[in-house]
Protein backbone atom coordinates (compact mmCIF):
# COMPACT_ATOMS: atom_id res chain seq x y z
CA UNK A 1 0.00 0.00 0.00
CA UNK A 2 1.34 3.22 -0.86
CA UNK A 3 1.05 6.65 1.14
CA UNK A 4 -2.33 7.03 2.41
CA UNK A 5 -4.05 10.44 3.11
CA UNK A 6 -4.11 11.89 6.79
CA UNK A 7 -7.90 11.30 8.48
CA UNK A 8 -7.51 14.87 8.66
CA UNK A 9 -6.65 15.23 5.00
CA UNK A 10 -8.96 12.71 3.55
CA UNK A 11 -12.44 14.50 6.07
CA UNK A 12 -11.51 17.78 4.29
CA UNK A 13 -10.92 17.06 0.94
CA UNK A 14 -14.04 14.29 1.21
CA UNK A 15 -16.25 17.71 2.20
CA UNK A 16 -14.63 19.82 -0.40
CA UNK A 17 -15.40 17.09 -2.95
CA UNK A 18 -19.05 16.42 -1.91
CA UNK A 19 -19.16 20.04 -2.63
CA UNK A 20 -17.62 20.55 -5.62
CA UNK A 21 -19.62 17.68 -7.35
CA UNK A 22 -23.12 18.57 -5.23
CA UNK A 23 -25.94 19.68 -8.09
CA UNK A 24 -27.82 21.26 -4.39
CA UNK A 25 -28.09 24.89 -4.32
CA UNK A 26 -27.53 27.20 -1.60
CA UNK A 27 -31.16 29.16 -1.44
CA UNK A 28 -30.04 31.59 0.22
CA UNK A 29 -26.30 32.21 -1.89
CA UNK A 30 -27.09 30.26 -5.25
CA UNK A 31 -23.39 30.77 -6.42
CA UNK A 32 -22.66 28.97 -3.24
CA UNK A 33 -21.69 24.88 -3.15
CA UNK A 34 -23.25 22.52 -0.83
CA UNK A 35 -21.51 19.35 0.60
CA UNK A 36 -24.61 16.80 1.08
CA UNK A 37 -23.01 14.26 3.58
CA UNK A 38 -26.06 11.51 3.59
CA UNK A 39 -26.31 10.73 7.82
CA UNK A 40 -25.59 6.80 7.23
CA UNK A 41 -22.46 8.04 5.83
CA UNK A 42 -20.56 5.53 8.20
CA UNK A 43 -22.46 2.77 7.26
CA UNK A 44 -22.04 3.91 3.42
CA UNK A 45 -18.75 3.64 3.74
CA UNK A 46 -18.64 0.26 5.16
CA UNK A 47 -20.67 -0.55 2.47
CA UNK A 48 -18.23 0.29 -0.06
CA UNK A 49 -15.02 -1.00 1.81
CA UNK A 50 -16.22 -4.09 2.35
CA UNK A 51 -17.31 -4.92 -1.45
CA UNK A 52 -15.39 -7.55 -2.90
CA UNK A 53 -14.77 -5.76 -5.58
CA UNK A 54 -11.51 -3.73 -5.56
CA UNK A 55 -12.66 -0.88 -3.78
CA UNK A 56 -10.76 -1.44 -0.48
CA UNK A 57 -7.96 -1.20 -2.40
CA UNK A 58 -8.25 1.49 -4.83
CA UNK A 59 -9.51 3.67 -1.77
CA UNK A 60 -6.54 2.37 0.35
CA UNK A 61 -4.90 5.79 -1.07
CA UNK A 62 -7.55 8.06 0.84
CA UNK A 63 -8.21 5.74 3.89
CA UNK A 64 -5.82 3.68 6.44
CA UNK A 65 -7.59 0.05 5.64
CA UNK A 66 -5.37 -1.46 8.07
CA UNK A 67 -6.63 0.91 11.07
CA UNK A 68 -10.34 0.79 9.49
CA UNK A 69 -10.80 -3.12 9.37
CA UNK A 70 -9.10 -3.11 12.83
CA UNK A 71 -11.74 -1.52 14.65
CA UNK A 72 -13.92 0.50 12.32
CA UNK A 73 -15.88 1.73 15.28
CA UNK A 74 -13.53 4.09 16.46
CA UNK A 75 -11.88 5.19 12.92
CA UNK A 76 -15.66 6.24 12.09
CA UNK A 77 -15.65 8.05 15.39
CA UNK A 78 -12.49 9.33 15.13
CA UNK A 79 -13.66 10.36 11.46
CA UNK A 80 -16.92 12.17 13.10
CA UNK A 81 -14.43 14.06 15.64
CA UNK A 82 -12.88 15.15 12.10
CA UNK A 83 -15.68 16.40 10.32
CA UNK A 84 -16.96 18.24 13.59
CA UNK A 85 -13.43 19.63 13.83
CA UNK A 86 -13.60 21.04 10.05
CA UNK A 87 -16.74 22.38 10.12
CA UNK A 88 -15.51 24.42 13.30
CA UNK A 89 -12.05 25.04 11.87
CA UNK A 90 -13.62 26.98 8.70
CA UNK A 91 -16.38 28.20 10.53
CA UNK A 92 -19.36 26.86 8.51
CA UNK A 93 -22.67 26.46 10.20
CA UNK A 94 -24.20 23.04 8.57
CA UNK A 95 -27.83 21.70 8.21
CA UNK A 96 -29.77 18.74 9.12
CA UNK A 97 -31.90 17.95 5.66
CA UNK A 98 -34.81 15.87 7.26
CA UNK A 99 -35.83 15.11 3.75
CA UNK A 100 -32.75 13.80 2.45
CA UNK A 101 -32.01 12.78 5.49
CA UNK A 102 -28.22 14.14 5.06
CA UNK A 103 -26.37 17.14 6.62
CA UNK A 104 -25.27 20.18 4.28
CA UNK A 105 -22.64 22.27 4.58
CA UNK A 106 -22.07 25.46 1.96
CA UNK A 107 -18.97 26.87 0.71
CA UNK A 108 -18.55 29.76 -1.55
CA UNK A 109 -16.55 28.13 -5.02
CA UNK A 110 -13.73 29.94 -3.85
CA UNK A 111 -13.36 28.48 -0.54
CA UNK A 112 -13.88 24.79 -2.53
CA UNK A 113 -10.86 26.03 -4.95
CA UNK A 114 -8.63 26.86 -2.14
CA UNK A 115 -9.44 23.79 -0.12
CA UNK A 116 -8.47 21.63 -3.60
CA UNK A 117 -5.24 23.71 -4.67
CA UNK A 118 -3.97 22.10 -1.62
CA UNK A 119 -4.06 18.48 -3.13
CA UNK A 120 -1.59 18.69 -5.77
CA UNK A 121 -1.80 14.88 -6.64
CA UNK A 122 -4.86 14.17 -9.53
CA UNK A 123 -4.83 10.12 -8.89
CA UNK A 124 -5.84 10.99 -4.94
CA UNK A 125 -8.67 13.84 -6.58
CA UNK A 126 -9.86 11.27 -9.09
CA UNK A 127 -10.00 8.67 -6.47
CA UNK A 128 -11.91 11.03 -3.97
CA UNK A 129 -13.97 11.84 -6.78
CA UNK A 130 -15.04 8.06 -7.43
CA UNK A 131 -14.89 7.54 -3.43
CA UNK A 132 -17.54 10.67 -3.15
CA UNK A 133 -19.92 9.46 -5.87
CA UNK A 134 -20.20 5.96 -4.11
CA UNK A 135 -21.31 7.77 -1.01
CA UNK A 136 -23.58 9.81 -2.60
CA UNK A 137 -25.04 7.08 -4.66
CA UNK A 138 -29.00 5.93 -4.65
CA UNK A 139 -27.56 2.50 -4.44
CA UNK A 140 -26.69 2.75 -0.79
CA UNK A 141 -30.24 4.49 0.09
CA UNK A 142 -32.28 3.15 2.11
CA UNK A 143 -35.05 2.75 -0.66
CA UNK A 144 -32.65 0.92 -3.12
CA UNK A 145 -31.64 -1.63 -0.01
CA UNK A 146 -35.13 -2.60 0.60
CA UNK A 147 -36.33 -2.95 -3.13
CA UNK A 148 -33.13 -4.17 -4.58
CA UNK A 149 -30.06 -5.31 -2.55
CA UNK A 150 -29.26 -4.52 0.76
CA UNK A 151 -25.11 -3.70 0.78
CA UNK A 152 -25.51 -3.18 4.89
CA UNK A 153 -26.61 -6.62 5.23
CA UNK A 154 -23.71 -8.13 2.99
CA UNK A 155 -21.08 -5.39 4.77
CA UNK A 156 -22.60 -7.02 8.27
CA UNK A 157 -21.60 -10.35 6.76
CA UNK A 158 -17.98 -9.47 5.24
CA UNK A 159 -17.17 -8.09 9.08
CA UNK A 160 -18.38 -11.37 10.74
CA UNK A 161 -16.08 -13.21 8.89
CA UNK A 162 -13.51 -10.90 9.15
CA UNK A 163 -13.95 -11.44 12.95
CA UNK A 164 -13.60 -14.86 13.07
CA UNK A 165 -10.78 -15.55 10.49
CA UNK A 166 -8.71 -13.22 13.36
Amino acid sequence: MGKTLTLSDFTILMIATLADNSKVIDLINRDNRVAVIPVDYKQRIENILCAENGWKEEFSILINTDEYFEDHFAWEQQLAMQIKNVIERLGKNFEYDFLRDSINISFAQKEVDFILSNYRDEKVKNIMDHFTSLLSDWIYSRKFQEEFQDYSSRSVQYMKKLKRNI
